[in-house]
């Protein structure tokens, strides 16, 4: 995911990232992935964006041009 960070930012030469694995921590939330199953049922609402659009925005927001 960093790599298309990278190349979404406009990195002409992506790094490669060195990933370290160490234990979950104690109070670590396991479920990264929110659910949206309430949202869809009481809203009537989902999601538009997938992880590229939103990665896109995200840096068009924080990455001056």
């Amino acid at each position: 995911m960093v790599e298309e960070i990278q190349k979404e930012s406009g990195v002409e030469n992506p790094k490669k990232v060195n990933i370290i694995h160490k234990d979950m921590p104690v109070d670590d939330p396991q479920r990264r992935r929110a659910d949206t199953t309430r949202a869809k049922e009481v809203l009537q609402w989902q999601p538009q964006w997938n992880v590229r659009q939103g990665v896109s925005g995200f840096l068009s927001f924080k990455v001056p041009s």
